[in-house]
C-alpha cells in the first residue's frame, strides 16, 4: 500500500461542489475487484484523537453502497461498527457485497479496510422510491420549538485554522423552573448545515451521504454532556451551554448562540470509535469543552477515553431534505453504566419533518 493517504493522486477540489462533496468523493479500483473504491482525498484525522473522523468512514461506506443499487433505490437505515482505529496516513478501501437485490429492498453490506484489516464494517437497506404502496400510516415527533438561526454568526474555522465542511449554531438553554433535571431529561440541541451548496447532478446521494459524515459529529460527548450538566445544575452550576431540559411547564424557551466549528474538537472521537481523553470536570458546547469548568467541592468524577462501539442511522425521510440548510440535531442519553453509555439523536430540516434518527453506544476506557 502507498506510504500516503490516498492510493492514487489526490485530484483537485471541484469548485462547482461543496467542500463537504470533494471530502467525500470515491474512486472505483476495478483492477482490485467489482464494487471496490478508495477515498480519492485524505480523509479527516481529528488533532489529538488516535484515528480518523468516523462520520468520514460511514458517509463514504454509504456513497460506495449508493453505487451498487438501482438510481431510483435510496437508503432507509445502516447500522454499522467500528473495529479498529483508522489511520490518517493510509488510504481506505471500500469493498461491497451485494447481499440481496429484490423489487422495493435491497441489502449491501460494505467493510472499509486498511492494510488488509477491516476498520468499519456496516449493512446498509435501500428501498425503492414510492415502495410504500398508496395506503399508510403517519406519525413522527415533532421538532422542538427553536427558533431558526438566521441572523446569528457562524464559525467554520476548525482547529488549526482549516475551514471545515460544516457550519453550526449551538442552542442555548434557558432558565428552569423546579428541581435539577436529571441526566436523561437533558436535550442538547444545534443547528448545522453544510458550507457553501451541495451541487445538483448527484440528485439526493450527495445530501444523504453528507447526512451520514454529521450525524456522527458532537455524537460521542452527549452521554458526558448531559450528565455534567445535571450535576452542575443540582450544585448550582451555571448550566452546561448545549445541555438543555425536555420540553414542557419547565422549558422558557432556547435562542441560537455561535458556535466554535463542529469539525475540530481534538478530543473527538476518530473513525473506528477512537477518542482522545476528555477533561476530567468540563461540560460545555459540544461536551468536550477546551475550558475547563471546576465545580463546587470537585466531585470526584472520571472520564477516560471514550470510544465509539456502533453507530446506526434510521433515514425517515431519504427525499426532500437538503444538508446545505439547516438541520436541528437534539441529542440525549437515556443510559449510561457499566462503562459504556448508549446515546439517541434526532435530525429535523428547518420545516419541522423528522428527516433522521441515530443511535450509538459509547465505551468509556478508562
Amino acid at each position: 500500500m502507498a506510504d500516503r493517504p490516498t492510493r492514487l493522486p489526490e485530484p483537485q477540489p471541484d469548485r462547482s461542489k461543496s467542500a463537504i462533496e470533494n471530502a467525500l468523493v470515491l474512486t472505483p479500483l476495478p483492477g482490485i475487484g467489482t464494487d471496490v473504491f478508495t477515498n480519492a482525498s485524505p480523509l479527516w484525522s481529528p488533532p489529538g484523537a488516535r484515528g480518523l473522523y468516523g462520520g468520514a468512514v460511514i458517509a463514504q461506506c454509504l456513497s460506495a453502497a449508493q453505487e451498487t443499487v438501482p438510481a431510483d433505490f435510496y437508503v432507509n437505515s445502516m447500522h454499522g461498527y467500528f473495529v479498529l482505529a483508522g489511520n490518517g496516513e493510509v488510504p481506505v478501501i471500500y469493498q461491497v457485497e451485494r447481499i440481496r437485490q429484490g423489487k422495493s429492498f435491497a441489502t449491501r453490506s460494505v467493510q472499509a479496510k486498511q492494510q488488509g484489516q477491516c476498520i468499519f464494517t456496516t449493512i446498509i437497506s435501500f428501498a425503492r422510491e414510492s415502495s410504500g404502496g398508496r395506503r399508510v400510516i403517519e406519525h413522527a415527533v415533532p421538532m422542538p420549538d427553536v427558533p431558526l438561526p438566521d441572523g446569528h454568526p457562524t464559525d467554520t474555522q476548525s482547529w488549526g485554522g482549516v475551514v471545515g465542511p460544516l457550519e453550526t449554531v449551538d442552542v442555548q438553554p434557558s432558565a428552569t423552573e423546579g428541581p435539577p433535571l436529571k441526566p436523561y431529561e437533558m436535550k442538547v440541541r444545534r443547528w448545522v448545515r453544510a458550507r457553501g451548496s451541495i451541487s445538483q447532478e448527484g440528485g439526493p446521494q450527495p445530501h444523504l451521504c453528507a447526512l451520514a459524515y454529521m450525524s456522527d459529529r458532537w455524537f460521542i460527548g452527549t452521554a458526558w454532556a448531559v450528565h455534567m450538566a445535571a450535576l452542575q445544575a443540582s450544585l448550582g452550576a451555571e448550566p452546561a451551554p448545549s445541555a438543555r431540559p425536555l420540553p414542557g411547564s419547565r422549558d422558557k424557551g432556547n435562542q441560537p448562540t455561535n458556535s466554535e466549528t463542529p469539525s475540530t474538537d481534538p478530543r473527538e472521537k476518530g473513525a473506528s470509535g477512537d477518542a482522545s481523553p476528555t477533561p476530567q470536570t468540563s461540560c460545555a458546547r459540544d461536551g468536550h469543552s477546551d475550558q475547563q469548568t471546576r465545580l463546587p467541592q470537585d466531585p470526584p468524577l472520571k472520564i477516560g477515553m471514550m470510544v465509539s462501539l456502533d453507530h446506526s442511522i434510521y433515514f425517515h425521510r431519504p427525499l426532500g431534505f437538503r444538508v446545505d440548510d439547516w438541520l436541528l440535531t437534539e441529542m440525549d442519553s437515556p443510559w449510561v453504566g457499566d462503562g459504556r453509555g448508549f446515546v439517541t439523536q434526532r435530525i429535523f430540516d428547518k420545516d419541522g419533518v423528522l428527516v433522521a434518527t441515530c443511535v450509538q453506544e459509547i465505551l468509556d476506557e478508562e
